[in-house]
């Protein structure tokens, strides 16, 4: 695989992608019910657990049982005391609402963020309909360097407070070679990155949301310290790791090409 330079690669993903390219801390708003599979996590600000406002990670789902997330969401988090909202656009209305049950953790994870994903189980079973429905996972472990990757999410507006509806953005993927040398950091062939610059790309909120390549999810949002500040984005790879998804949650869509 020849391998570009990020000015060049940042180039050509410009010519290519006009349309949605920002910030995630703004982006553009979604079509309506583009992203089925899309799940914000909230936790209960009421002592007594009944309700279900602050949003701090997403997911998606694998099937009627189980959601795909990043380990890194739940490790200091009670998931008795969580929900997932699945089914719409509009944070503070719609949707339909699951209590989690309990949280699977990758046996390796640790605070570097070393295999960094979970698997959360919902109490009861997900209804699937128009506009819920499991997410397909992509399992070639190749990728197009500089070809567009997907993320949406509850993006911060400019009050640093969440926006009321979906948000979505297109950056580049760029190589494991290309990501260590702005990183510096951790990063294995279980990983994959995406950068544009300093006006777009990953926050905190969209932690554990997934990387959309060809239709399917690529990786799993893992960490972005700084939110948009002119680094790489660090996703965990699906294809690293879809042994470990099918022996913990069964039965889930795959796609290849």
């Amino acid at each position: 695989v020849e391998m570009i330079g990020l000015p060049l690669l940042l180039s050509l993903f410009l010519q290519a992608n006009g349309g949605r390219v920002g910030r995630m801390t703004g982006g553009t708003e979604a079509p309506e019910h583009k992203y089925p599979y899309l799940v914000s996590f909230r936790q209960s600000q009421d002592p007594n657990h009944t309700e279900e406002y602050f949003h701090f990670c997403s997911g998606s789902i694998l099937n009627k049982y189980w959601i795909l997330t990043s380990a890194s969401c739940f490790a200091n988090r009670n998931p008795k005391v969580t929900w997932a909202v699945v089914g719409t656009n509009d944070f503070f209305k719609g949707g339909d609402k699951y209590k989690i049950d309990n949280i699977v953790f990758h046996e390796n994870y640790d605070k570097r963020y070393r295999d960094n994903i979970a698997v959360a189980r919902v109490a009861g079973e997900i209804e699937f309909n128009d506009n819920v429905q499991p997410i397909t996972l992509y399992t070639n472990e190749f990728t197009r360097y500089g070809a567009a990757g997907t993320i949406a999410g509850w993006s911060v507006k400019d009050n640093l407070l969440l926006s009321d509806k979906l948000h979505e953005i297109d950056l580049p993927i760029i190589s494991n070679e290309e990501c260590k040398k702005d990183r510096r950091g951790y990063i294995t062939e279980k990983h994959v990155c995406t950068y544009f610059n300093s006006t777009a790309g990953l926050c905190f909120e969209d932690i554990g949301g997934p990387l959309i390549f060809e239709g399917a999810q690529l990786g799993i949002a893992s960490y972005a310290i700084p939110c948009s500040l002119d680094w790489p984005d660090v996703y965990t790879r699906i294809s690293g790791y879809l042994q470990w998804i099918i022996d913990h949650v069964g039965t889930v869509r795959t796609t290849s090409t």
